[in-house]
């Protein structure tokens, strides 16, 4: 039987700042995340999603969707491409690991 799914109780934009990368392959990379809004990054189990928007190079300042209800997954979308992964900056100091892999990384994708 396959496990019910369990939603967040609520959704909430959290600011913090990549404090370490490290490639373990090409296509392959650890980034351990920072910054006092850790605290509020609740752990809801192992199989967790989250959404990082990081800045573009050469954009003059993040731009993050305003809205407080669900309707925030719209403004997103309404952004330009060039503008939808962001991170944003310093606060702290407790860090998360996040794993990522590469297959998004157009043009930089090897065996590994």
């Amino acid at each position: 039987m396959i496990p019910k799914v369990q939603l967040p109780g609520a959704r909430t934009m959290i600011t913090l700042e990549v404090r370490r990368r490290v490639f373990l392959s090409p296509g392959f990379a650890s980034v351990t995340l920072g910054g006092p809004g850790v605290r509020d990054l609740a752990v809801a189990g192992g199989d967790q999603a989250v959404r990082l928007f990081f800045p573009r190079e050469g954009q003059s300042a993040l731009r993050m969707p305003t809205a407080s209800s669900e309707a925030w997954m719209a403004q997103v979308l309404l952004m330009p491409r060039s503008v939808r992964r962001h991170l944003v900056n310093d606060r702290g100091v407790p860090k998360r690991d996040i794993s990522f892999f590469g297959y998004w990384r157009l043009g930089r994708s090897a065996p590994g």
